[in-house]
């Protein structure tokens, strides 16, 4: 059974590192940490217990979470017979290393509700995709973002390597600074990035502990979810012009911006090479 936290419920910090959630009539006082505010957010969209259990035995504060936690929530909360959310048509590519990792990005979209499909790299997505879900090994390749900039679909990249994974930033083309940018500003610095970038691609696999790749999935669903409910987010909001690394208990976050001659800002406008017109390698799994 889902439970949801009504959008008007208050959340009050009342001092000694705890907060107050709920009204007049129904109210309950926690620790105001970082897996209460996280669990709070899931519960505004509806969330069963089993997966806010499952948060929190794997959130960086669990050793100073308190046991009865998600009860103390749930009594806040209301059960839901159903989600009411728009079901958003999302594409989850990959590369055949990264099959197993991105199965487990596809199922964290379908669990909230969206119409999710499931393809290799090179798939072309369909004219009513309403996000690329862009799964990789340590960078991204130039002829898997420029054809979505040129077709002005949003997309999120979840990228692997030796350190943890990536996540971001998403690019709403024409509004945010797109991976380009972030390929020019590295070059700027790096005179030997092009090369080195290159030579990434042939790296083997990176392989992070599964509870890593299980909480980015989390958090790389949940930063686009305001979107595919049909919120334009404000640009700035959420991993649009940001990029957010997880290593075991850290998340840091490193800004993308706008770069000179990019042309990002026009999209549609993007020189490419021929792509195919429709779409290969799809497969829709039914995920829902």
């Amino acid at each position: 059974m889902q439970y949801r936290l009504a959008a008007d419920t208050p959340v009050t910090w009342v001092g000694n590192d705890r907060v107050r959630v709920g009204g007049v009539v129904r109210a309950v006082t926690v620790a105001d940490t970082q897996l209460t505010h996280d669990l709070i957010s899931e519960l505004r969209n509806g969330a069963e217990r089993e997966y806010l259990e499952r948060i929190a035995a794997t959130h960086p504060d669990r050793k100073r979470a308190d046991e009865l936690l998600v009860d103390a929530l749930l009594s806040v909360c209301s059960p839901v017979a159903e989600q009411s959310a728009r079901r958003a048509r999302v594409l989850v590519r990959t590369p055949s290393s990264s099959v197993s990792f991105a199965r487990s990005v596809a199922a964290e979209f379908a669990r909230r509700g969206h119409h999710v499909v499931f393809a290799a790299a090179e798939a072309r997505p369909a004219a009513d995709t309403d996000l690329v879900v862009e799964v990789t090994e340590r960078v991204l390749s130039p002829r898997r973002y420029l054809p979505l900039m040129a077709d002005d679909l949003a997309h999120l990249v979840i990228a692997r390597d030796d350190e943890g994974i990536l996540l971001g930033p998403f690019v709403l083309p024409g509004r945010t600074p797109c991976l380009r940018c972030d390929d020019l500003r590295n070059a700027a610095e790096d005179d030997m990035w092009i090369a080195t970038a290159t030579q990434l691609h042939d790296l083997p696999p990176a392989h992070p502990p599964l509870e890593l790749e299980w909480l980015a999935a989390v958090v790389g669903a949940q930063s686009v979810e305001p979107f595919l409910a049909g919120v334009q987010p404000a640009p700035g909001e959420g991993l649009t012009f940001r990029r957010e690394r997880l290593t075991g208990l850290r998340r840091d976050g490193a800004d993308v911006e706008f770069q000179p001659g990019c042309g990002c800002q026009a999209p549609g406008e993007t020189v490419l090479a021929a792509v195919p017109a429709r779409a290969k390698g799809a497969v829709d799994l039914g995920l829902a």
